[in-house]
C-alpha cells in the first residue's frame, strides 16, 4: 500500500511541476483558465493510482530477464518488511486524523447551515441565503450562502458586493472543488503538491469572485473598502475550516492591490478554450503516468553487457512465499540489480510488484542474490529481472529458458 501511495504522490508531484513550468512559460493571465488547469491537475492526481495500476497509462517497452517460480512443498515463508508495516501504519494514522478533522469541521458547518434562518428578499434572487448568529463574516457552504444577521443593516452597496462575491463561488462550484482538494490533501498528505494545490485553488477562487464583484459593483475603491471591513471582522473560524470560503488564506493586501490596479476583471473563457487547455494537459498527464512494460523481448546483445551466469541456479520452489502459496496467490516482481565492477550484486530495487504485501518483493530480492553475474565492462552497472510467481502445473521455468540479456543502465 505505502509503495503505491508514494509512487502516486511522486508522479502527481511530477505532473504538478511540469504544469507549473508550462504555465510559467505561457503565462496565462486569466484566473478562470488557470483554475481550469489546476482543477484538471487535481482530478488527474486523484486518478493517478488507477492510471499506474491499469492498462490505460502509456507504456514503454523495456527488455528484461524473466525467471518463473513454482510453489513446492519446501517453500519458505518470507516475512514482510518491518519498515513497510511501520510506514503504512503511520501513514494511515495521519490520514485518518486529517480526515476526521475535516469531517468534523464539515459536520459542524452543516449544523450551522441547517439551523440558520432562510432569507427571502429581492436581493437574494434565487439563491439559498441563510442567516446565522454564529457567523461574523460571509461564507459559502456548498450552494448555500451564509451571512451574519448584521447583513440586514449593511448598505445596499456593501450587500450587493458581498452577494456578487458569494454568488460567484456558488456558480463556479468553488466550495466543492476546495472540498475535493482538501480530501486529496488528507489522503495524500505526504505530497507537497496536494497542500500547495489546495492553497492555489482557494486563491484563484477568491480572485475570480473578486472580479465578479468588481464587475457587478463597477466601483473598485468601494469594493476594496468592503473587503477590508469584512477582513477586519472577527470570525470564529468554524465555517472557514470546513468550507474554506469565509476568507481565503490568500493575503487580503494582495487581493486589494489587484482590485485597485488597472487589471480588468477576468472574463470567463469560452468552453472551447477551456477544452483546449485541458487537451494540452493530456500529454503532460501521460508523461507523468508513464510506466515501463517489462516483457520477454530483449534488445541487441553486446559482449560488454552484464548478464546472468547460471552456475548457482537455485531450487526456485524454495523462494515462493509460503503464505502466498497456501492462499493460491500468483504474481510478479520487476527488480533492478546493481552490480559492482566485478559483477557482484550490491543492491536491489523493486520497480514493480503485484500484488503488494504478500512477500513477493522480498522473495525476489532474496532470489536474485543467489545468482552469479558477469560484468565484462568492469564498471558499475544495472540490469533488470522480472520474477514470475506461478502456481500452474508444469514446473518452474529455469534460467536456461531466459531470453537474451537486456541493455545495461551503466553507472
Amino acid at each position: 500500500m505505502i509503495t503505491m501511495i508514494v509512487e502516486a504522490a511522486l508522479r502527481s508531484f511530477l505532473l504538478g511541476a511540469l504544469v507549473w513550468l508550462a504555465l510559467a512559460v505561457i503565462r496565462p493571465r486569466n484566473p478562470h483558465l488557470q483554475k481550469t488547469v489546476w482543477i484538471s491537475v487535481l482530478l488527474a492526481s486523484i486518478a493517478m493510482p488507477f492510471l499506474i495500476t491499469s492498462h490505460l497509462a502509456p507504456a514503454v517497452p523495456a527488455p528484461t530477464y524473466i525467471v518463473s517460480l513454482k510453489s513446492g512443498a519446501s517453500a519458505i515463508a518470507t516475512p514482510p518488511a518491518t519498515w513497510a508495516i511501520s510506514a503504512t501504519t503511520l501513514y494511515v494514522l495521519v490520514a485518518l486524523a486529517l480526515l476526521a478533522r475535516f469531517a468534523g469541521a464539515l459536520f459542524r458547518t452543516w449544523r450551522i447551515s441547517r439551523s440558520a434562518t432562510k432569507v427571502h428578499e429581492p436581493w437574494t434572487q434565487d439563491d439559498d441565503v441563510r442567516l446565522s448568529l454564529r457567523l461574523r463574516a460571509p461564507a459559502t457552504f456548498g450552494s448555500i450562502i451564509l451571512l451574519p444577521p448584521e447583513c440586514l443593516e449593511w448598505s445596499e452597496q456593501k450587500l450587493a458586493a458581498v452577494m456578487s462575491h458569494e454568488r460567484s463561488h456558488v456558480q463556479r462550484k468553488d466550495c466543492y472543488v476546495l472540498w475535493l482538494a482538501r480530501l486529496y490533501a488528507c489522503v495524500f498528505w505526504i505530497n507537497p503538491l496536494a497542500w500547495w494545490m489546495q492553497s492555489r485553488l482557494a486563491a484563484l477562487a477568491e480572485t475570480t469572485s473578486d472580479d465578479a464583484a468588481v464587475a457587478a459593483l463597477g466601483d473598485r475603491p468601494a469594493y476594496a473598502e468592503v473587503l477590508l471591513e469584512i477582513a477586519a471582522t472577527p470570525d470564529p473560524g468554524v465555517v472557514r475550516a470546513a468550507a474554506q470560503m469565509a476568507t481565503s488564506r490568500h493575503p487580503v493586501t494582495t487581493r486589494i492591490e489587484r482590485i485597485i490596479s488597472d487589471i480588468a476583471p477576468a472574463v470567463i473563457p469560452k468552453r472551447r478554450h477551456q477544452a483546449l487547455a485541458i487537451g494540452l494537459l493530456l500529454p503532460i498527464i501521460a508523461v507523468s503516468s508513464l510506466k515501463l512494460a517489462w516483457g520477454q523481448e530483449a534488445s541487441g546483445n553486446s559482449s560488454l553487457e552484464p548478464h546472468m551466469l547460471y552456475t548457482k541456479a537455485p531450487d526456485l520452489e524454495t523462494f515462493y512465499p509460503k503464505e502466498a502459496a497456501r492462499l493460491g496467490i500468483e504474481g510478479w516482481v520487476t527488480i533492478s540489480i546493481s552490480l559492482d565492477a566485478q559483477g557482484r550484486p550490491t543492491n536491489t530495487l523493486i520497480l514493480d510488484e503485484h500484488p503488494l504485501d504478500v512477500g513477493f518483493g522480498a522473495a525476489a530480492s532474496a532470489l536474485v542474490h543467489t545468482y552469479e553475474y558477469s560484468n565484462p565492462s568492469h564498471k558499475p552497472a544495472q540490469l533488470s529481472i522480472k520474477v514470475k510467481f506461478d502456481l500452474k502445473d508444469g514446473g518452474p521455468r529455469g534460467p536456461n529458458e531466459l531470453p537474451p540479456p537486456p541493455s545495461p543502465a551503466g553507472g
